[in-house]
């Protein structure tokens, strides 16, 4: 992958977290809302609760099974923001590789 071309960012509230990742077949960023735990043993793991996904009629937030609802009564008020804001860059990042930059 071009470093230049990139998209990679991460912003976190308490223990929620936007970001992107990079597959191994695609350049293209996989960007998610994740909510991390940590176990009795004290080790974090995350789940994801909401994905970015493109298609034919352009980027969809999808999210994982009720996980919205679960999203809805905690911290909407600081994470939704942030929601919309990751998906105005990747708009713009993917209309930026489009238009050949």
């Amino acid at each position: 992958m071009d470093e230049r071309n990139s998209f990679d960012f991460s912003w976190k509230y308490k223990d929620y977290e936007v970001r992107t990742t990079h597959g191994l077949r695609c350049d293209a960023p996989y960007v998610e809302l994740v909510h991390w735990e940590t176990s009795t043993q004290g080790r974090r793991t995350c789940y994801t609760i909401a994905y970015w996904q493109k298609d034919d009629e352009g980027w969809d937030l999808r999210f994982v099974g009720d996980r919205l609802l679960e999203l809805s009564r905690l911290h909407i008020e600081q994470i939704w923001p942030q929601i919309v804001a990751a998906q105005i860059a990747l708009e713009g990042w993917f209309a930026d590789q489009e238009g050949g930059y």
